[in-house]
């Protein structure tokens, strides 16, 4: 029963993987070296310059984290294919596993509150603006599914 509930909880944590984390409600990528976005919102060379700065930052810091938490991940795997590990074993190793989700999320979201803090509040909902009226076009194109 125990192992069962492990390969649960296991095959849950790849489902919802922190790649859902990543999905911010800003443009993916440095969308502040595109033309039209630095034109509409008005960008300095300055804020593109600290967006750079803060994207390379962020992005060094989340590959150790992304990388601390496949890690531990692993180890939770191992754990749950061993038939020497007890059920407080596992949950220390998902305690630890889930600590790391937490600090790749957190990192992430201090990026996203960088940003905003560069470009100021106003300029940050036409982001969000400009992000919406993208997602809707690419919505536009796309078939319905049957």
């Amino acid at each position: 029963m125990l192992r069962k509930m492990v390969v649960v909880v296991v095959a849950a944590m790849f489902l919802w993987s922190p790649a859902g984390l990543s999905q911010q409600d800003v443009p993916a990528g440095r969308w502040w070296h595109t033309p039209r976005v630095v034109k509409r919102l008005g960008l300095s060379p300055e804020q593109v310059r600290q967006l750079d700065a803060a994207y390379h930052d962020s992005r060094l810091k989340l590959i150790d984290l992304k990388s601390a938490l496949e890690r531990e991940r692993f180890e939770l795997e191992s754990l749950a294919e061993s038939s020497s590990a007890g059920e407080a074993e596992l949950m220390a190793q998902y305690r630890r596993m889930e600590a790391a989700r937490v600090a790749l999320g957190t990192e992430r979201f201090r990026f996203f509150a960088r940003i905003r803090k560069i470009v100021g509040p106003e300029r940050f909902r036409q982001l969000l603006e400009l992000r919406r009226e993208r997602l809707k076009k690419r919505r536009k194109g796309r078939k319905p599914s049957r």
